[in-house]
């Protein structure tokens, strides 16, 4: 079982300081608690106690940073034998940029323009309650051989994290925050691994969920 990301969970990089987790905690809590919010956000205001219980220990938080670089090597590991099989999956990458470029502008992915397209309707509605709305397409070409063996496939994705400075609210006062520009948040590309299972046939699409800091991918499969 996939282990929990408690820093997307709290909207936070995993340098955060004790006492910025301790703020965004916070907030996500005033946002979601049940008796503000309603009992449909109990499930998510739960997860948000628990992100916190463990990264607000000292102890805590370093047996569980340890555990997510066991868990990064053994995916890298894994990963290894599909970069081996094929240069033709190098293809991927380049497809990649141009959906998002098509779904997002001529922007190239990576660039300015296309993270400010993304986290510019940030400011005014609050990080914590902002999602992405359109899912991010990836069109992946393999060969038959790639295909009949599966495997890990890296990529990264443009992901976010509530600005520490107006904890996701992009101002101070009647100004807008000086450290994120008034998005709210700042922004990075997450690497993450995408399974491809063996026998995988030619139009089949894999969605990979939201998450709390990243829109929904649709992984779109081409076998030639």
């Amino acid at each position: 079982m996939k282990r929990k990301d408690y820093y997307a969970i709290l909207g936070v990089t995993r340098a955060e300081s004790a006492g910025g987790i301790r703020a965004a905690y916070r907030k996500l809590a005033r946002i979601h608690h049940p008796d503000h919010a309603g009992p449909g956000r109990t499930r998510r205001f739960q997860e948000i106690n628990e992100a916190y219980q463990v990264l607000s220990d000292p102890v805590a938080r370093k047996s569980y940073n340890e555990s997510l670089t066991r868990e990064e090597e053994r995916l890298r590991e894994q990963a290894a034998p599909m970069e081996s099989v094929s240069p033709r999956r190098t293809q991927a990458r380049p497809t990649y940029i141009r959906g998002l470029s098509e779904q997002y502008g001529s922007e190239q992915y990576g660039q300015d323009g296309f993270f400010a397209r993304i986290f510019g309707s940030l400011y005014g509605t609050g990080f914590a309650e902002t999602a992405f709305q359109r899912p991010i397409k990836i069109e992946v070409i393999l060969s038959r051989a790639e295909a009949r063996k599966g495997g890990f496939l890296p990529l990264a994705a443009p992901s976010s994290f509530a600005c520490s400075n107006c904890m996701g609210t992009g101002s101070q006062g009647m100004h807008l925050c000086t450290e994120c520009g008034g998005r709210g948040a700042g922004q990075y590309e997450e690497n993450i691994t995408i399974r491809i299972p063996p026998g995988v046939r030619d139009g089949t699409t894999l969605d990979i969920p939201a998450r709390h800091t990243r829109p929904r991918i649709l992984v779109h499969i081409f076998v030639r």
